[in-house]
């Protein structure tokens, strides 16, 4: 008997459309329906069944087979498949009309509505795990539903749900309503996305549905829970933290890391069973998964935990790979992210994968392109398939709303301090200005005469990524130095000439950014945030000379180090500054300037991040926004000031304007030479105004 399906009650236009029944199917129409070994897709004949038996064949003893006479069904009963996303008419058996049809929930409900109702099914399945696929998918729908209606609610009331009167939360750090409903959603569901924007607060839920669960797990099993987290590598240790801040339960928390023996011998000792522990809690950055697969597929979790689940945006990687095989050996899984679509909507599709196989409503990655995207032949006839659009968004956001909650800062923290935006002014030196004026006529002269042959040559997305790149070297000239390339010997290929950066004399750029820091108050803090590491270096060099306490935080430095850094800066009022790059510190951090985690320390700290200054930027606006948001949080107390340090006319403000405005996500080719345009009537022209 299959289950009453409550009405659907989040469907956009488009959704409605595709879940329409076809009419004029015959009351004898039927459906019968199977499935794959690997249960990835449906397969279904629609034939009409009569009241009449005939003979179809005899068995061992001669004894006469009866079955119900069949014949070929209505012509709706033969279009009734035209609305799914993935079917492929096939032959059967019996030559009836047949499909292999993707095994997702929007498939799920399509058969529904037009072959199985509450007032009668004319469903046949063909066997008992086709019937069992088709109903967990009909209640898996169900189920996501009412977390679309948990969401729902609280964005039109507040309102929160009666379970989340039952969460156990801890006393000194309760969670706010809307983390509740995230907590609460992430319990009821196999698998959920939280897309809180950066600094509202989406560790604290996640911790939450842990101990719950693993209270839980603990009372009816006796064995620990386990749950795996997958960071980015640079916030392993704030893992650590946030779980002995938030954790209301005695709980065994490892962190992975160093060479393959130690990540075994680490692993063995945190899934040992310890005393009082309910829960065994391991924290292994998505290039560790990688690296320690052979290990970490031996164990069943209760829990697979992705942050900043951006990371896993691109489905041709190995880390993606293995991250596909972890969410197959956890019962349940949870991402986390506050810059989902860092390029397109597309992005989206492995993100919901690791939720479930087929949650993104989809079988594969070509299937959801295809439905999604808009694309042209490419350029110059060279037959690439180039995106220029989107399609069919309104299906995607109707999904989101099932598979996710989605915070702005806004709808979060309405009494949050607000972010005010300036930009200042630097004139580059003569010898900078010379030496930019002839790299920018260089790489201009060389992008137009490539851009066309490039694009046949390579495909359009490579080839914009390319000319990106290079321009950023006229960015390096504003921040006051030139990179020259490695040489090598044409026959021999030996380095005669190895790769080294020139500063120039003059450093107006750096001067401004000291000017700068020297205005502020004593109980002001200020974050810096520079793409290049050499940069990094030369500014903590003039820190360090003008006696300015700061810390420092990019790529090479150490775990223990970056940990340290994050401390002081926060803690200790002598280290007021904070330099580091978002490629490694945008994520996972947590800088507001003063002793955040404990209410006595934070209550007497005076301190706050005031200030956050872009200095040396890059054409990522994820990382700019993420860069932001490690000032600019649930815990901030003070407005904060966002000030980008640019060069006029130059490269500097189209970066500035390009990013800011996400103007990246849609660009053509037509977009670069606008740019590259910009950039040479800039020539000469650096200090006009």
């Amino acid at each position: 008997m299959l289950p009453t399906i409550p009405a659907i009650r989040h469907f956009t236009e488009s959704t409605q459309k595709i879940l329409a029944p076809v009419r004029g199917l015959f009351s004898d129409d039927y459906l019968a329906l199977d499935c794959t070994d690997n249960f990835e897709h449906f397969t279904a004949v629609a034939y009409r069944e009569f009241n009449e038996k005939i003979l179809f064949q005899r068995d061992a003893d001669g004894n006469a087979i009866y079955e119900l006479k069949k014949a070929w069904p209505s012509s709706a009963a033969q279009s009734w498949a035209k609305n799914l996303p993935e079917a492929q008419q096939v032959k059967s058996g019996y030559n009836y009309p047949a499909w292999k049809i993707a095994a997702t929930d929007i498939s799920a409900q399509i058969i529904r509505s037009n072959w199985s109702h509450d007032n009668g099914s004319k469903l046949r399945f063909e066997s008992e795990n086709a019937q069992i696929l088709y109903q967990y998918l009909i209640s898996q729908w169900s189920v996501q539903e009412k977390l679309a209606d948990n969401f729902a609610n609280y964005k039109a009331s507040r309102a929160v749900p009666e379970a989340c009167t039952e969460l156990e939360v801890s006393a000194e750090l309760p969670l706010t309503p809307y983390q509740k409903v995230a907590a609460v959603n992430c319990m009821l569901s196999e698998g959920y996305a939280l897309f809180f924007k950066p600094g509202v607060g989406k560790t604290a839920p996640v911790i939450a549905t842990i101990c719950n669960e693993a209270k839980a797990y603990y009372a009816k099993t006796g064995y620990p829970y386990r749950a795996i987290i997958i960071p980015p590598k640079n916030v392993k240790m704030n893992w650590q933290n946030e779980f002995l801040r938030f954790s209301t339960q005695c709980m065994a928390i490892s962190v992975i890391r160093g060479n393959q023996l130690d990540r075994v011998k680490q692993l063995t000792e945190a899934l040992m069973v310890e005393p009082e522990a309910i829960a065994n809690i391991v924290i292994a950055s998505y290039e560790t998964v990688v690296k320690s697969w052979e290990s970490l597929q031996y164990v069943d979790w209760q829990l697979a935990c992705c942050d900043e689940s951006h990371f896993i945006k691109n489905q041709a990687t190995k880390r993606w790979k293995f991250l596909k095989q972890l969410r197959d050996k956890s019962q349940k899984r949870i991402i986390l992210t506050g810059t989902p679509i860092a390029n397109t909507p597309l992005d989206l599709y492995t993100q919901l994968e690791f939720l479930g196989q087929g949650w993104s409503g989809f079988s594969s990655w070509e299937a959801w392109r295809k439905f999604y995207g808009v694309y042209s032949d490419g350029e110059n006839g060279n037959g690439r398939k180039e995106l220029v659009g989107m399609q069919n968004l309104p299906f995607m956001q109707e999904r989101l709303t099932r598979l996710s909650m989605i915070i702005s800062k806004e709808e979060a923290l309405p009494d949050l301090p607000g972010k005010v935006y300036d930009q200042i002014e630097v004139e580059m030196s003569d010898e900078q200005s010379e030496a930019y004026d002839k790299a920018a006529a260089s790489i201009a002269y060389e992008i137009e005469n490539t851009l066309d042959s490039s694009i046949a040559a390579i495909g359009k997305a490579m080839t914009m990524n390319n000319v990106l790149t290079r321009l950023l070297r006229l960015a390096q000239i504003t921040c006051g130095f030139v990179t020259w390339d490695e040489q090598r010997d044409i026959d021999t290929d030996e380095i005669i000439q190895p790769k080294e950066i020139e500063w120039f004399a003059e450093q107006p750029k750096l001067d401004a950014l000291i000017e700068l820091l020297k205005e502020k108050e004593a109980d002001e803090k200020t974050i810096i945030w520079s793409c290049w590491v050499p940069v990094i270096e030369q500014i903590s060099e003039r820190l360090q000379k003008e006696g300015l306490g700061h810390v420092t935080y990019y790529g090479k430095t150490s775990e223990k180090d970056k940990a340290e850094a994050e401390e002081a800066y926060n803690c200790e009022p002598e280290y007021s500054i904070f330099v580091g790059n978002p490629a490694s510190g945008g994520v996972g951090l947590n800088l507001v300037g003063y002793p955040y985690h404990d209410a006595a320390l934070a209550a007497a700290s005076k301190t706050d991040t005031t200030h956050i200054i872009h200095y040396a930027g890059n054409w990522s606006a994820t990382q700019r926004e993420q860069g932001e948001d490690r000032g600019h949080r649930r815990t901030t107390r003070r407005n904060v000031r966002v000030t980008d340090l640019c060069v006029p006319n130059s490269i500097d403000e189209e970066i500035r304007t390009r990013v800011m405005g996400k103007m990246l996500q849609a660009m053509e080719v037509s977009d670069l030479r606008v740019i590259i345009q910009n950039v040479l009537q800039g020539i000469g022209n650096h200090a006009a105004n």
